[in-house]
């Protein structure tokens, strides 16, 4: 994972974290809800903070809440299983 975050520049980490931080949820229309991945750890203060909001704004979307985890907690130690995870999830749509 060290390799992937040095081969980020100033911009990729502005637009990371400008997605990452709390903002104003944009409407999202049903149809491209579904291609939507939204993923918090158990532990992750903002799941507390925006899951009721995301659910009622995004219904349609692939919500996962990674127990045991805090922010970006799974991804970092299980990097390998979530790339093939985002992969799978990612070929779905292709099929169509």
């Amino acid at each position: 994972m060290k390799q992937s975050f040095m081969k980020l520049s100033a911009d990729d980490i502005i637009r990371i974290c400008e997605v990452c931080c709390r903002r104003p949820l944009e409407e999202i229309p049903e149809g491209l809800q579904e291609k939507m991945h939204i993923e918090w750890g158990e532990t992750d203060p903002d799941y507390r903070l925006s899951r009721k909001a995301v659910k009622a704004h995004f219904p349609e979307s692939e919500i996962i809440v990674r127990k045991g985890y805090g922010h970006c907690g799974y991804m970092t130690f299980h990097t390998e299983e979530y790339v093939e995870e985002m992969e799978r999830f990612c070929q779905s749509f292709k099929k169509n």
